[in-house]
């Protein structure tokens, strides 16, 4: 009985040896049935460049509309044209109105007077200071002469 058992041994080993070698085998040729062959190109540094060309129309995006207001008067010169790109604190237009170019007259008159008053009082400011300063030397002096005055009335008394 112990041979049989043996022999039943050899014989299961022997099945479960092929068995794994068949399952191992048709295994690789799944896995080698798998790959798809592929291409392969030798790499290259070039510069890549797209081009889109198109046709449409281009829409500013802040668009800002100007009226002639009447109250400033008439438009007496226009500084760009239509289509013109412009930037913040451009001229575009400059306004002729004779009530407020009279009126910048007077203020550049009344401007005038004022510079010219101020420097009348600024003139009559420094003779001041002048007079004041001399009559400071004048009383300093005085005072100077006062005290040696008093220095020789002294010492005439003393004698």
């Amino acid at each position: 009985m112990k041979k049989k058992w043996v022999i039943v041994s050899i014989v299961a080993g022997v099945v479960v040896l092929a068995g794994v070698n068949v399952f191992a085998l048709t295994r690789d040729q799944s896995a080698v049935s798998q790959v798809k062959e592929t291409n392969t190109i030798k790499v290259e540094r070039k510069t890549i460049s797209d081009s889109i060309i198109a046709s449409g129309v281009v829409v500013a995006a802040n668009e800002e509309v100007f009226t002639i207001d009447p109250t400033k008067g008439t438009i007496s010169s226009i500084y760009v044209s239509v289509g013109q790109k412009v930037s913040q604190g451009s001229t575009l237009f400059k306004y002729k109105s004779p009530e407020l170019e009279s009126e910048l007259s007077a203020i550049q008159n009344a401007e005038q007077r004022a510079n010219y008053q101020q420097n009348e009082l600024k003139k009559r400011l420094s003779d001041v200071d002048q007079k004041l300063n001399a009559a400071k030397a004048k009383k300093v002096k005085s005072q100077g002469e006062q005290t040696e005055a008093q220095q020789q009335a002294q010492q005439q008394a003393q004698q």
